[in-house]
């Protein structure tokens, strides 16, 4: 297999034993992502909000998040099954609840499905939504990334949200069809303010998905419905405080000597 072919190449042949030995470090707490020398960062460029919700009344009237609630609790509608062999998702249960998500020409507060779109650069301002279908197919890139002025997109992490116009709807419906099935970083955001402009959200944790399927239901709004997976990306930084959250989504692979 490419495995045995792999390891047999860092070990070296039985008969000639190699003095070099590596560890493999399978790492699942990622506090950041940082897009290396022709790297790019394989996220979508939208988050879903995640926050509880209830009043201060103590936690008994608190509900989960939208993510948690529909994918975390097993609650969510399990209609398709992704076939590794093909590459595409087939009808029937496999086990991995769906969630469904909008994407609204604006950001508003009142709308739990919202996939938010974010503007991952402070160089293309109040136009970014232009840019969404171009980083749905490419990733984040370091001189995106730069342009915030950050070496890494953090989590926590605040970032500036855009709009989309009509003409931005349709482009990033073609964007993520062209995506279906890719594996896919998606953020998960604090809950937005309480006031009718939204400017920027606040990064929580980073979760991903895959592309099921996309479809317009309005002439303001896009549906797409997502699958959670697990990916594996090497620009991922891994959090060293001992106490630090488990990502059941994210692995990075590192070897060292």
């Amino acid at each position: 297999s490419q495995f045995d072919r792999f390891f047999y190449g860092l070990a070296g042949s039985r008969s000639n034993p190699s003095a070099v030995q590596c560890t493999v470090h399978l790492e699942h707490s990622p506090r950041a992502f940082r897009a290396g020398a022709g790297q790019t960062i394989p996220i979508l460029p939208f988050a879903i909000c995640d926050d509880l919700s209830g009043k201060d009344s103590g936690p008994a009237v608190q509900t989960p998040g939208y993510w948690t609630s529909r994918i975390e609790s097993g609650k969510g509608q399990d209609k398709y099954s992704w076939n590794a062999a093909t590459h595409q998702f087939e009808s029937g249960p496999d086990g991995l609840p769906e969630i469904t998500v909008t994407v609204y020409s604006t950001t508003s507060v009142g709308n739990p499905d919202s996939f938010i779109p974010i503007s991952f650069s402070n160089d293309k301002g109040n136009g970014g939504g232009n840019h969404i279908p171009e980083w749905i197919r490419n990733g984040l890139t370091g001189d995106d990334l730069q342009s915030m002025g950050y070496s890494e997109l953090a989590f926590p992490g605040s970032v500036p949200v855009t709009t989309l116009t009509s003409q931005d709807l349709l482009n990033c419906r073609i964007a993520l069809q062209e995506k279906s099935g890719e594996a896919c970083l998606i953020s998960l955001c604090s809950a937005l303010p309480a006031k009718t402009e939204i400017t920027s959200i606040t990064l929580k944790r980073p979760v991903a998905a895959r592309v099921v399927q996309v479809s317009q239901i309005a002439s303001g709004s896009l549906k797409v419905i997502l699958q959670p997976c697990v990916i594996a990306t090497s620009t991922a930084v891994t959090s060293t405080t001992p106490d630090a959250a488990v990502n059941r989504y994210v692995y990075s692979v590192r070897l060292s000597h």
